[in-house]
């Protein structure tokens, strides 16, 4: 997941956890809405990081699910 968000230009901080967090370059809340509204769920808002979101590991095909509502959401 690191080296894929990184391939797309996302800045991941480094987790030796069972999530990570990456800055998505913009409001987090909104985004949160939108991977909901896609079927995907993440992490809540963390205030002192508004713009970082935070996603727990998942099977390959629910990291891909998350991955494809993640790009779908940030396009629009």
């Amino acid at each position: 997941m690191s080296a894929s968000l990184a391939q797309l230009g996302y800045e991941v901080i480094p987790s030796q956890a069972n999530f990570f967090m990456f800055d998505t370059r913009r409001e987090v809340k909104p985004l949160i809405s939108a991977l909901h509204d896609r079927g995907v769920d993440v992490g809540r808002l963390f205030p002192a990081l508004p713009r970082h979101l935070r996603v727990t590991l998942g099977t390959a095909d629910q990291m891909t699910r998350f991955l494809d509502a993640f790009a779908a959401a940030t396009a629009a």
